[in-house]
């Protein structure tokens, strides 16, 4: 399990003119729910940015100070980043129960380099993360695969990893995790240019003779 520690100031307001005035002093305005009532917050912009370094993830808990009054625990489910700025505008955090089980996305890990792919074969990675349930403290950072045995022609199903304890997956048993597959030969295709010249030489050849 993989936690972190933010800090956020409740706020009262939530229409759009206090969401840009938030973003100009560099704050992410939030909202927390799930929990017995829905509070919108703000998060210092920098704070974030250095905790997740600009990838957020659904697997990490976070325990997030309420101005030092209250901590919560929540996790990340939903958030609108402007690529063109480079900036989180607004975050979703779910509040979990420690008692209670909840549904996350885990991302896949793969370990090791196929022995297919040495031999000329293609690694296709299907599903990068897994859809999984589970208490808080038995979320895992990630799920590894080791593929380093796969051979060409040979793939992994969800039904042939072994979950943590504690965890159970719940994408389909039969869906294709990653495939190790044949390499697309090299077609040479012969341009009209290519053939009108040969053409032409064994014409000249013809009145040579």
């Amino acid at each position: 399990m993989k936690k972190t520690k933010l800090t956020a100031i409740v706020r009262t307001a939530q229409k759009k003119t206090e969401a840009k005035a938030l973003r100009r002093e560099g704050k992410i305005p939030a909202v927390i729910y799930g929990g017995k009532d829905q509070v919108p917050v703000a998060l210092d912009a920098r704070e974030f940015h250095r905790t997740f370094h600009g990838t957020v993830a659904e697997n990490v808990i976070v325990d997030l100070s309420l101005e030092g009054k209250e901590t919560r625990q929540v996790l990340i489910k939903d958030y609108q980043y402007d690529p063109i700025r480079g900036q989180y505008i607004h975050l979703d955090f779910m509040e979990i129960n420690p008692e209670k089980k909840l549904k996350t996305h885990v991302p896949i890990h793969l370990e090791g380099t196929p022995e297919g792919v040495k031999k000329g074969g293609l690694l296709e990675f299907f599903v990068q993360e897994l859809e999984v349930t589970c208490l808080p403290k038995d979320l895992p950072e990630a799920i590894v695969l080791d593929i380093s045995s796969l051979e060409v022609g040979d793939s992994l199903h969800v039904q042939d990893i072994q979950a943590p304890d504690g965890v159970e997956i719940l994408n389909p048993p039969d869906q294709t995790v990653v495939a190790v597959g044949h390499a697309v030969s090299e077609v040479v295709v012969e341009t009209p240019e290519a053939v009108e010249e040969e053409g032409g030489a064994a014409v000249s050849e013809e009145s040579e003779d």
